[in-house]
């Protein structure tokens, strides 16, 4: 099964008025995004926050219930992922360290880049793509 790891800077976006919890606005795509990627393979958030704020997204978006895991990190993404695993990543800034470990694997295919916008339906075509590959 793949795996799809959804980075939460990616599902967060520069806010006028953004969340008191998260300290961010939210990408209104966050909803659509994360129940049609829980029906295309194991959804994991990856986040170096408190996973409560996490826990606080996925309720407040109606995704609690989608089976959703969380998976923290302490100074990298690349600290949960496994070269050999079925996955990709889909994520707002990667470190350079990151980019490193990516392209030592051969895997730059498999990650799903967002801009400040957040997930987007063009970030659900991207990965919708490389999923039929």
């Amino acid at each position: 099964m793949t795996t799809i790891y959804v980075s939460l800077d990616a599902l967060t976006v520069p806010s006028e008025k953004p969340d008191a919890y998260l300290g961010a606005g939210i990408s209104p795509y966050t909803n659509g995004f994360l129940h049609w990627a829980a029906t295309k393979g194991k959804v994991v958030l990856l986040t170096d926050r408190p996973i409560a704020q996490v826990l606080a997204l996925l309720d407040r978006h109606g995704c609690s219930k989608l089976g959703v895991q969380i998976r923290t990190f302490t100074s990298s993404k690349t600290e949960v992922l496994r070269p050999t695993e079925d996955f990709y990543l889909v994520d707002e800034v990667l470190i350079p360290s990151e980019y490193s470990w990516f392209a030592e694997h051969g895997l730059g295919d498999r990650l799903i880049p967002v801009g400040s916008d957040g997930v987007t339906p063009a970030t659900k075509d991207k990965l919708a793509a490389r999923l039929k590959h």
